[in-house]
């Protein structure tokens, strides 16, 4: 962070200090003029050297009053030039100059109080309009300078030869000397060199014959004013007073950022800037801007001494205007002269308002001055003293209104540019503050913030949220959400860069996660400062980081977009920056380990990081190297269309891994990351086919070199004989599966056993449940059997701590441990008599070891029943969203094929996925825990009405029958938001209700199901809904319980009448009258389909020996009288051909994935009444 935003900050806020010091600096002008004794003062606009007897006041104040109101530079200049002989020949006016117009005659000699005026004078113009004092060009011209000789051609090779043929060795003299020395005779002998070094006409044509195409910078003439004006200082000290010597720190530290312009640096030899201010010889002094800086600086110097003499003296305006310049100056004083500071400014410090501490605070810290403990202490009690007495002044004057007069007396309140300073320089000083300060600080920042709003500024709104993270102050949830409403629209939209990334990475430092809409401005201004080309380095490795910190959740487009434009960036990254890039943005796109689904990055992005990756490899440190390799493994994880790594890039990675393992820098995680990045690297084709070879050695694939594989084993090796702990337990897994990845295939004793005591070591003290999922994906895909003790115990640690995880995740857990329980994974190769001995009696040594160590497993003798038996606890207090992706789990795990494990896709080419599981073996009680936890959660707003019915599906799945209670809150949550399911989700829920057994539905949800299956079946014709699906629905319907003349009875009997519902009888015509122009249309076969799923609904799908409802008789005899007079137009040879037609071609994936997510129970589940069994249903999300 450093000093960032403090000077400029400060600039802003400094408005009535500077103002009121310049009030006081008038006064004692005037003062010093009424000893003095001089003349009256001139009428208003008249110069400073017309009038000589006028209203009394002499030539002096005059001067001082007519600087302080000079419009720009020139006229400063002028009226100086008017009044000082001195300064007119050590400025060079020639005739008809700046001075034209001015009585040049009129000797007064400039005393302390005028060059204060006029540097002040000249820091305010500069403060109004940044450009005022600065060299302007436009199109190549020089701007106009303001007098007659300036701009006139000259004989610019004759002023040249003119000013190398001065003394070479008087051109070494500069101000900055004469300043240090303190000499008043040095100051006029520096003076009298600089007049002898060229002519007028020369003088002028060289200082300004600047190139075209440099940059603007401080205006020549301007620097010899402010040159000339500080070389009067060593003269005028002995009489210069504690005032006039603060407001000299304070003009100089203003114009600071103007004494070191570009012109600066350095020019090729053949410009005529290089030619002016190069001396003859080669050496001696820089460049004008150069030397005016030097003397300015030894300015500084010299006024912090004369401070000196002034401590008791000095009051909080001063000090706080003295402490400022001297930092802007950069100007780092002595231990003597901190030791005078801190004992005089100890009694001011509880009188100094919260501007003047911001000022003195920030000064100490951009210095780098860390006063004594005592001093830091006091300064923090003034700050909460300040604070508090700003509030309660501001809260008075909002309650009483002030009288006439009196609005600018006392002191304000304090600002957010204020307390965010004071934190800043609190954090930098490594300051401890007090539980009374830490209180008082956020209150006022709390009450700043409402106050003040956007308008605060995204600097200093980034600012103090960066010192309360630094500090460790907590800001309450009050306080968070009063700053993200500052910290919301236009400032976002007008953010830097810098200021963005300071937000994010102290949101992150606090784990004060902010909304995602919030996230979403944040990730939208970023873009925008990317696109710009204002993104910076640091920015974007501080932005990314605290973006996977806070989980944020981006979307495809936007990582597309962003990687898109900060491509080009990546060039210009060092290793450790490249590191922290590629990994955050694999954490970001899902590519890093985590769940959910996976977004793409940009091509040109990923070829962008390949290129810079091979060329910062060769000076990367083990972190840097485990960086960009696992940054590089999670971004083609996410984008598996990625082709190859190119062969430079694989090489440096190979070269510097194997020199870092040669030096032995790389520890556990280190080794993990790089053969997960060899892996991907060399993206081998995955074969069930391995070739196995004895005693432990790995069997690689053909496509690693021989290097590739001495280096892989190496790794692994490293890896599995390090000292493990439970925090190895992720790094463990991942080296596992790189392995099976790169071919390794276990079939000693000794690797078998290696690997064994490692998984032992990480799991001892109850790891995770996503650690623990990817040191199975390892196990199962090196097919190494754990014992089964291991297995019972881990179930039984994870299974209370699932919730982290997601459906597929908890999905694959689930296979996992069945397949590791259940299955035989030893390589054929290795079933040797000796072998399996030797395993039994290491897994009976470990069953022993590990039992007496953490206690017996318990009843349950399968893992999966010790999961879900620890996992039952944990569903009272468990979101519903878990709730629903664990129920998902159970019927995923139990159905569907081995082909489908996304989770276990680590490098692109994911090891073979655990097959289903053929029953789950839950506990007798765990349903009905599930049931009463799941029962109050259904009501919630964040629950859709679709994820409503796939619950039940679950459940019916599973062969729960849920109670009374559960069925009523299902049928009060799903029953008014029944119209935004789609037609496959209405369907299953209507199918659902007598197949799970569940309770009759009332009346009321009945009818509003009537009226979304009437809008339905009217739907769009992108999303209709078939006949037959109508036709079915409305027997189902009339099966419950609800018909015409029910739904007329309860019209009649309620009180208040529902809203109108759609007659079944009106719903089943237009069904019919639609199928009919459909099976006019239609093909044989699929004629006959219709025919046979009409018979289906006539009857009961659930027990095909109960007939249809009375109701349903009267239309069906009609439909199927229908269908059978279309079928019948057909000839019987087309019907006997369709008969002996293959099946219609699949729908396309996309559709297909719908479908299968989506098909009613009754398509799947046939005829067969749930009763404690499980029909071969289709997965449900």
């Amino acid at each position: 962070m450093n000093t960032w935003g403090g000077g400029r900050s400060l600039l802003r806020s400094d408005k009535r200090i500077v103002g009121r010091a310049n009030v006081d600096a008038a006064a004692a002008a005037t003062a010093a003029a009424a000893t003095a004794g001089g003349e009256a003062a001139p009428a208003a606009g008249a110069s400073p050297g017309s009038g000589a007897a006028a209203a009394g006041l002499g030539a002096a104040q005059r001067l001082t009053k007519a600087v302080g109101r000079a419009r720009d530079w020139r006229q400063l200049r002028a009226w100086l030039v008017a009044a000082d002989a001195g300064l007119h020949s050590a400025l060079r006016v020639s005739e008809g100059g700046a001075g034209a117009g001015a009585s040049v005659g009129t000797e007064l000699a400039l005393d302390a109080i005028h060059v204060s005026a006029a540097l002040v004078r000249l820091a305010k113009l500069h403060r109004t309009d940044p450009s005022s004092l600065l060299l302007l060009q436009e199109g190549g011209a020089v701007g106009s300078s303001g007098s007659a000789g300036i701009g006139a051609g000259g004989a610019g090779p004759a002023a040249e030869a003119e000013a190398q043929a001065g003394d070479p060795g008087l051109q070494h003299a500069t101000a900055a000397d004469c300043l240090a020395h303190g000499a008043g005779g040095e100051a006029q002998q520096w003076q009298r060199r600089r007049r002898r070094e060229g002519t007028a006409e020369g003088r002028t044509a060289d200082r300004h014959a600047l190139d075209a195409d440099s940059p603007a910078g401080l205006h020549p003439e301007v620097a010899e004013l402010v040159e000339a004006l500080l070389c009067r200082l060593p003269v005028l000290m002995p009489r210069a007073g504690p005032r006039t010597v603060s407001n000299l720190l304070w003009a100089l530290g203003v114009l600071q950022p103007l004494l070191a312009p570009p012109l600066s640096q350095p020019a090729p030899p053949s410009s005529p800037m290089r030619r002016r201010f190069v001396p003859a010889g080669g050496g001696g002094a820089g460049p004008l801007a150069t030397t005016v800086a030097a003397t300015a600086a030894a300015a500084g110097k010299l006024l912090a001494a004369k401070l000196r003499h002034y401590w008791h003296d000095l009051e909080p305006q001063s000090l706080a205007l003295t402490l400022w310049g001297l930092a802007r100056l950069g100007l780092r004083p002595g231990p003597v002269w901190v030791a005078g500071f801190e004992a005089a400014s100890a009694p001011l410090l509880p009188r100094l308002s919260a501007v003047e501490l911001s000022y003195s605070l920030w000064a100490l810290a951009a210095l780098r001055l860390r006063p004594d403990a005592h001093w830091l202490a006091m300064a923090c009690r003034a700050m909460a003293t300040a604070v508090t007495r700003g509030s309660a002044r501001a809260a008075a004057a909002a309650a009483v209104e002030a009288p006439a007069g009196t609005e600018d007396q006392g002191e304000e309140a304090a600002t957010v540019q204020t307390l965010a300073t004071m934190l800043w320089a609190c954090a930098v000083l490594s300051v401890r503050l007090e539980l009374r300060v830490q209180t008082v600080l956020l209150e006022g920042l709390t009450v700043a913030l409402r106050r003040e709003g956007p308008t605060a500024g995204p600097q200093a709104l980034a600012m103090v949220l960066w010192g309360c993270a630094r500090l460790g102050l907590r800001p309450s949830a009050a306080t968070l959400a009063a700053w993200r409403g500052a910290a919301a629209g236009p400032a976002l939209t007008r953010a830097p860069a810098r200021a963005l990334s300071v937000m994010l990475w102290s949101l992150a430092r606090l784990r004060a996660a902010p909304p995602g809409a919030w996230l979403d401005q944040v990730a939208a201004a970023l873009l925008m400062r990317a696109r710009e080309g204002r993104l910076g380095h640091q920015a974007l490795c501080n932005a990314l980081s605290a973006m996977v910190q806070l989980d944020s959740r981006l979307s495809e487009q936007w990582l597309l977009d962003f990687t898109a434009a900060t491509a080009p960036l990546l060039g210009g990254l060092g290793s450790r920056e490249l590191g922290v890039v590629l990994h955050s943005l694999a954490r970001l796109t899902g590519g890093g380990g985590g769940g959910g689904a996976r977004a793409r990055v940009a091509a040109s992005f990923m070829a962008a990081a390949e290129a810079a990756a091979a060329a910062a490899l060769p000076a990367a440190s083990p972190d840097d190297l485990a960086g960009i390799g696992g940054g590089l493994t999670g971004l083609r994880q996410s984008d598996a269309t990625a082709a190859d790594g190119n062969a430079e890039l694989r090489a440096a990675f190979v070269r510097q891994t194997a020199l870092l393992v040669h030096h032995g820098a790389l520890r556990t995680n280190h080794a993990a990351a790089c053969l997960s990045a060899l892996a991907a690297l060399t993206r081998p084709p995955h074969s069930a086919s391995d070739s196995a070879s004895g005693g432990g050695k790995p069997c690689m694939r053909p496509a690693l070199t021989r290097r590739e594989r001495r280096l892989a084993v190496v790794l692994l090796r490293r890896l599995l004989t390090s000292r493990l702990d439970e925090y190895d337990v992720y790094d463990v897994g991942t080296a596992l599966t790189a392995a099976a990845a790169l071919g390794y295939v276990p079939v000693s004793v000794a690797a078998r056993a290696a690997i064994g005591a490692a998984v032992a070591a990480v799991t001892r003290r109850k790891p995770g449940a996503r650690p623990v999922l990817t040191l199975l994906r390892g196990l199962y895909a090196l097919r190494v059997r754990p014992p089964e003790g291991w297995l019972l115990d881990v179930a039984a640690e994870v299974g209370g701590r699932l919730r982290g995880l997601e459906g597929e995740e908890l999905e694959s857990l689930l296979r996992l441990f069945g397949a590791l329980h259940q299955a035989e994974l030893r390589p054929a190769a290795a079933a040797a008599s000796a072998e399996a001995a030797a395993e039994a009696e290491a897994e009976l040594a470990y069953s022993v070891a590990e039992r007496g160590h953490r206690g017996q497993g318990g009843p349950h003798a399968c893992p999966l029943a010790a999961l879900m038996a620890a996992s039952q606890p944990a569903l009272a207090a468990a979101p519903v969203q878990h709730l629903l992706d664990l129920a998902g789990a159970l019927v995923a795990a139990t159905t569907g094929s081995a082909s489908g494990d996304a989770g276990a896709s680590v490098l692109g080419a994911p090891p073979p996925a655990p097959p289903p599981l053929a029953a789950m073996p839950l506990p007798a009680s765990w349903l009905a825990a599930f049931e009463a936890a799941s029962a109050p959660k259904l009501s919630q707003r964040c629950v859709s009405a679709a994820a409503l019915v796939e619950l039940l599906a679950c459940l019916t799945c599973l062969g729960h029958r849920p109670g009374r209670a559960w069925a009523a809150a299902w049928h009060a949550a799903t029953g008014p938001r029944l119209a935004t399911l789609r037609p496959q989700h209405l369907l299953m829920a209507l199918h659902l209700q007598r197949r799970s057994g569940l309770a009759p539905p009332p009346l009321v949800w009945l009818r509003s199901h009537a009226a979304a299956l009437a809008a339905a079946a009217a739907a769009t014709p992108e999303r209709p809904m078939a006949p037959v699906e109508v036709l079915a629905a409305v027997a189902e319907l009339q099966r419950l319980g609800l018909h015409d003349g029910a739904m007329r009875a309860a019209d009649a009997a309620a009180a208040a009448a529902p809203p109108p519902a759609p007659v079944l009888s009106a719903i089943a015509a237009a069904a019919a009258a639609a199928l009919q122009q459909e099976l006019e249309a239609a093909a044989p076969q699929r004629q006959l389909a219709t025919l046979a799923a009409l018979q289906a609904v006539v009857g009961d799908p659930i027990d095909p020996r109960v007939g249809s409802a009375a109701e349903t008789e009267g239309w069906a005899v009609g439909v199927m009288a229908m269908a059978h007079s279309v079928i019948t137009q057909r000839p019987l040879r087309e019907l006997l051909l369709a008969l002996h037609l293959p099946p219609p071609p699949p729908p396309p994936p996309e559709a297909a994935a719908e479908a299968d997510a989506l098909r009613p129970l009754a398509e799947v589940a046939g005829a067969v009444a749930i009763r404690g069994r499980t029909p071969p249903v289709p997965r449900v999300g």
